[in-house]
């Protein structure tokens, strides 16, 4: 039984590298936050993390008062339409 082999790598085996560059970070943010994060994700129909990705490009400001004009373009970049 000593020629069983189970588990441990093997060659090829495991998840193939898709060559990105991130980075991973763990938020805590209390109830209420998060979901004020996540309403005003929904609003400009993004994920929370792209939204967030945009919040940071942006440095933080992100004053919209109105949501009825903006829009995610084909290259994912926030768009605020001229009305």
């Amino acid at each position: 039984m000593a020629s069983e082999k189970r588990g441990g790598a093997r060659p090829g085996s495991g998840r193939k590298a898709t060559g990105a560059k991130t980075k991973h970070y763990t938020v805590n943010l209390p109830i209420e936050e998060a979901e004020l994060l996540e309403k005003h994700a929904a609003q400009c129909k993004m994920s929370v993390n792209k939204y967030l990705r945009e919040l940071i490009r942006r440095g933080g400001q992100y004053q919209i008062k109105s949501f009825d004009n903006l829009y995610v373009d084909s290259s994912d970049e926030l768009i605020v339409a001229e009305v």
